[in-house]
């Protein structure tokens, strides 16, 4: 016997749901609340105003406020034996092709062709300095933290005196490493009624706002539900009771599993916290950077790649670096080393200048009659090659209509408006004028009455007693010739291995004058920088020091050029931002405000010619939907990413800049000289070698030389003092000294002719313009 088989309906699946009307579950105004009268969970609630005084502790409050370090002993910078820097290695030609080689193989779409064929030109090579100066401080502050009390210890204020803040000592765990620690302050904890939910434990439910349950989501409180089935003549619609409430219209809160309230999140329900005093150090590693890079590889590649450590110091306080052979390194280190001295709320802990060296390769090369080049740099041989012809490694065949940049699109509606990225601004017109500073700034002449100086007196001032040279001999003349030769390009020795005997050695001196005088200029600024929170040192503080009278020196006297700048005591001042009229952001200049730019691939027409693999799997040339712009056209723009502002480049977010007089301190050293000589050598050549020197005297004020065997010594001496008066600079010292370079006129015979050159220095340099063998093979071969 059988039994019919009653077949249930199918329902559609593009039907499951309420046709769209389904969605979350939404409070009932008509509800009654159940859970009483209480706290809303998210309800602002103040923080307790009954914490009582901590000693030690009188100014805390509920979030975090830092606290300056108490004076303390700073260990003097011990003084340390200047690095003797040297020359990193050259590479080879292999060296130089190997890297690119490796280069383009890491390259998308990069062809080896050009690299394989190349042919250098030239290996220039030359170092990098990477200079870092790493300031480990510790900052320590505190705020008023609770937890829920369970039962645990309290250590409170009757257990002993609250040590203070500065007074715990904890370590970091590694040094010049960012950490972080959060400690309790031992006897400053107490037990109090939460204040969060007024010591009941609970607090209203913030989903069903304490009614328990909520309106159904899946039928929308109606408890039916239509949906479509198919029946033997078709789909239909009907009519069914909603399984998510099971007809009622409302379901459970699953917030509150019907209850209406929830644990109080603060006490978690044990009605009761404890409070204590938390104390947040951190320790943080400061980090300056310089890099001299005097070759066109940008900078910033010289951080991230393996060098050579030159040099490396660390101290509790560490001296700049003052005898490195590249000037802009010390005035590097005396710059960086000197903002790194100014941490108001910091403490020091230790400090560490390191020197690296990059070497760098500039690799020329030529390509289709034209002079190319790239750059090999690093320990590890990495490459930067910006202008490698075969960055396609098709060529640009496949891309014949690459298009170009991204433009803006003056149809476009604008949806942002504001102050341009690119407007001028001008300084703001309410700053404050300090005594002694001008609104414009600039150079200021020196103090009136010029400084005290000791100034040696006219009439027992020493003059300069000259002594004539020894003269050098017949073997000594020959052999400075043949040592000159070596030196040139394509010179013969056969002449000089000739000369026998000179025909006359004529011996004369030439005077080599110098005059250096070591100046100091001052200048003021306004200065403004992001206002983030760091102390403001105002004119409430005290009389803004007049700019003559802040005390600064220079590292080192004669120095060719050193410059240094310092925030000018009691001037600074906090005022909104003028360039983005305190808004944080500016309008985008790249999209001008509108969010979108032209594509530049298929320039805005949504469709461009590429190569395409078709479903057979074969490559093929045709127009296409433009994938970058995904076919409209247009592509958000990747400077403001299409929000159409860009933070505002002055106060970088901030709204407020931090405006200061700002004192740049100028040393430099003024040189001036004159050489007297009765020979043909030229003078130039005289100046750059080494003689005796015959007399030097350093005065702060010096006086002409009155007494020399030549009178024209005497009358540069007397011109370049008096053109050594700067009116914008303060003359700190000045030397003068005479230099005597002996010279010797060989004359020999050649074919009967009388021939002559020069031997002249200590080091017997020469001058030869008419030696006769200054090829070889002769002139033939040229």
């Amino acid at each position: 016997m059988s039994k019919a088989i009653r077949r249930m309906p199918q329902v559609s699946p593009a039907d499951e749901s309420d046709d769209g009307e389904s969605g979350d579950d939404t409070v009932d105004p008509d509800e009654p609340v159940i859970a009483g009268e209480g706290i809303g969970e998210n309800a602002k609630v103040a923080p307790p105003q009954d914490m009582g005084s901590v000693p030690g502790y009188p100014n805390v409050k509920f979030d975090a406020s830092l606290l300056p370090p108490p004076p303390s002993i700073v260990p003097k910078a011990s003084d340390y034996k200047q690095p003797e820097f040297t020359k990193v290695p050259v590479i080879t030609e292999e060296t130089a092709r190997t890297a690119l080689l490796d280069y383009v193989e890491d390259q998308f779409c990069w062809g080896k062709g050009t690299a394989k064929k190349l042919q250098f030109t030239n290996l220039q090579s030359s170092t990098s300095y990477h200079y870092i100066l790493e300031t480990y401080t510790e900052t320590r502050s505190t705020k008023y933290e609770n937890v829920a009390f369970k039962g645990q210890p309290i250590d409170g204020p009757q257990y002993g005196i609250p040590p203070g803040p500065w007074d715990i000592i904890t370590n970091p765990c590694d040094i010049f490493s960012d950490e972080i620690r959060k400690m309790e302050v031992p006897h400053t904890a107490s037990v109090k009624p939460c204040h969060r939910c007024k010591a009941t434990g609970y607090l209203i439910c913030s989903s069903c706002s304490g009614r328990g349950r909520k309106r159904c989501g899946g039928c929308n409180g109606r408890g039916r539900k239509r949906r479509r089935v198919k029946r033997k003549n078709g789909w239909r619609t009907v009519t069914r009771t909603c399984g998510g409430c099971h007809g009622t219209g409302k379901r459970r809160c699953h917030r509150c599993s019907g209850t209406g309230r929830v644990v109080c999140g603060t006490c978690e329900g044990t009605t009761q916290l404890k409070w204590f005093i938390q104390l947040t150090i951190t320790w943080k590693n400061n980090l300056g950077h310089h890099i001299v890079e005097k070759t066109d590889l940008p900078d910033e590649l010289i951080k991230d790649v393996a060098g050579t450590l030159g040099f490396q110091d660390t101290q509790p306080r560490v001296l700049p670096i003052a005898m490195f052979p590249e000037p802009e390194i010390n005035q590097a280190s005396h710059r960086l080393v000197n903002e790194h001295s100014r941490f108001p709320n910091c403490r020091i802990l230790m400090q560490r200048h390191v020197i690296r060296m990059v070497p760098v390769t500039q690799c020329d090369y030529q390509h289709k009659e034209t002079t190319l080049n790239y750059f090999v740099y690093g320990l590890d041989c990495k490459v930067h090659a910006p202008t490698y012809p075969d960055q396609c490694c098709w060529g640009c065949t496949i891309l014949p209509n690459a298009g170009g940049p991204d433009s803006v699109d003056k149809n476009d509606p604008v949806i942002l408006e504001g102050i341009g990225e690119n407007d001028k601004v001008g300084l703001p017109t309410d700053l404050q004028v300090i005594p002694g500073y001008s609104i414009e700034g600039g150079s200021l002449p020196p103090p009136m009455p010029p400084l005290a100086t000791s100034v040696p007196d006219k009439a027992s001032y020493k003059q300069p007693e000259m002594q004539e040279v020894p003269v050098i001999s017949h073997e000594r003349a020959k052999k400075a010739l043949l040592d000159h030769i070596e030196t040139q390009c394509c010179w013969g020795k056969g002449t000089a291995n000739k000369i026998t005997t000179f025909e006359n050695l004529e011996s004369s001196t030439t005077y080599h004058y110098t005059l250096e005088t070591f100046t100091e200029t001052r200048s003021t600024q306004w200065q403004m920088e992001p206002f983030r929170g760091q102390f403001i040192d105002g004119p409430e503080n005290g009389i803004p020091v007049h700019p003559w009278g802040i005390p600064l020196t220079s590292v080192e006297q004669f120095r060719d050029f050193e410059t240094r700048s310092v925030e000018v005591p009691h001037t600074a001042s906090v005022r909104p931002c003028h360039r983005c009229q305190a808004g944080g952001f500016l309008i985008c200049a790249g999209c001008e405000g509108r969010g979108r730019l032209h594509c530049g691939m298929c320039k805005g027409k949504g469709r461009r010619q590429q190569r395409v693999k078709d479903s057979q799997g074969v490559w093929r040339s045709g127009v296409h939907r433009c994938d970058i712009c995904d076919g409209s056209g247009k592509k958000p723009c990747s400077r403001c990413n299409g929000t159409a502002r860009v933070t505002c480049p002055s106060c970088q977010g901030q709204t407020r800049l931090k405006w200061y007089i700002q004192l740049l301190v100028t040393w430099k050293t003024y040189k001036g000289d004159h050489a007297v000589g009765k020979s043909n050598v030229p003078k130039v050549l005289v100046t750059r070698v080494p003689g005796t020197i015959a007399f030097e005297d350093v005065q702060p004020m010096l006086y002409p030389i009155t007494k020399s065997p030549d009178p024209e010594i005497m009358t540069a001496s007397a011109r370049l003092l008096a053109e050594h008066k700067f009116p914008h600079s303060l003359i700190l010292m000045q030397r003068h000294k005479i230099k005597v370079v002996p010279v010797t006129k060989c004359e020999y015979r050649h074919n009967n002719k009388l021939m002559s050159y020069y031997v002249y220095g200590l080091d017997c340099r020469v001058h030869a313009p008419d030696y006769p063998d200054q090829c070889c093979y002769g002139c033939e071969i040229m």
